[in-house]
This record gives structure tokens, C-alpha cells and sequence, in this order.
């Protein structure tokens, strides 16, 4: 795992929300409340350094909603997200003080746009030439109008008391 993702999986555990199972098609946490809550995992865009940022397609069990959610670099992300001046000035804050910083952002889907996303995404792993091209403009298909969920800062060096990075946001 990254430094970014040991420390948000870190600060995440620290607000009572603990990874209790992983499979290749579902997950499940232990939200703060004690209570389980199940995903299924419909897709994964994995990260890549061309695109700067990695993407996970998610359906709660419970309720049946379908949400794509994103973390990338600032650069990549503020092109996909409502523009926010907050997001702006913090992310330029934070860079001043030496640290990596990671937008988050969600878009919540509707059937109709999940079966788009799956039909062109099927069509993309079939094609014989131009499949990663196909592939990128299918996850594309997902990262527009997204909503800014919130901004991380890491310092790129370990700490030394705790052992792991330090989650700043």
C-alpha cells in the first residue's frame, strides 16, 4: 500500500470504520455505529501514472445505490469535480507546507448510467486494437460532475513515533 492509502486507511480505523472483509466482488466494513454494511465491488479502475488517480464502483447492499468513488492528484481531479474555491486554496495551503495532497470525490449513478458504463466497458475488454483507449473513455464515462467529498494531505516522509505517515485532512 501507498503512504497516502496506509494513512487514510489509518484515519479511517481512528473514526471507527474498519475493513472487515475483502473478496475480488464484495466488501464489507464495520461502521462506528458497530453495524456491518456490505458492497458489492462492480469495478475497480486501477491506478495509473498516466492518469493520476484510481476509481472503485461500488452498490450498497442495504439500499441498492450505486456510486463511483475517485482519489487522485489535485490536477487531475479539480477537471472532474464542481469547481470549489475551498478545494483551491486548501490543496495551494497545503503544497506550500511541503505536503502530497489527494482530492476525493463521489458520483452517485443511476441504473440506466451503470448499464451505459457496463455496456461500453464489456465492448472495450472485447476490442482487438484500441482497447486501452476503449477502456479509458469508458471509466471517463463515470468522472464527470463528481462532488468533492474531501481533500488529504501526507508529508512524504515516515514518522518516526508512529510508524506510519501522517494524515494532516
Amino acid at each position: 500500500a501507498s503512504p497516502d492509502e496506509l494513512s487514510l486507511v489509518v484515519f479511517a480505523a481512528r473514526c471507527g470504520l474498519v475493513l472487515h472483509e475483502r473478496t475480488p466482488t464484495r466488501i464489507v466494513v464495520h461502521e462506528p455505529s458497530g453495524r456491518l454494511r456490505g458492497f458489492e465491488l462492480l469495478g475497480e479502475m486501477p491506478f495509473s501514472s498516466e492518469l493520476k488517480r484510481m476509481g472503485v464502483l461500488l452498490r450498497d447492499e442495504s439500499t441498492g445505490a450505486i456510486q463511483f468513488l475517485a482519489k487522485g492528484a489535485e490536477s487531475v481531479m479539480a477537471e472532474r469535480v464542481a469547481s470549489s474555491d475551498w478545494m483551491e486554496e486548501e490543496v495551494g495551503n497545503l503544497a506550500r507546507e511541503g505536503l502530497r495532497t489527494l482530492v476525493v470525490a463521489a458520483r452517485d449513478l443511476s441504473e440506466p448510467q451503470l448499464d451505459a458504463f457496463s455496456r461500453a466497458y464489456g465492448a472495450a475488454q472485447l476490442a482487438r486494437a484500441g482497447r486501452a483507449e476503449a477502456t479509458r473513455a469508458a471509466w471517463e464515462m463515470l468522472q464527470e460532475d463528481m462532488r468533492l467529498l474531501c481533500v488529504t494531505a501526507v508529508e512524504d516522509r515516515l514518522q518516526a513515533s508512529l510508524g506510519t505517515p501522517r494524515l494532516i485532512a
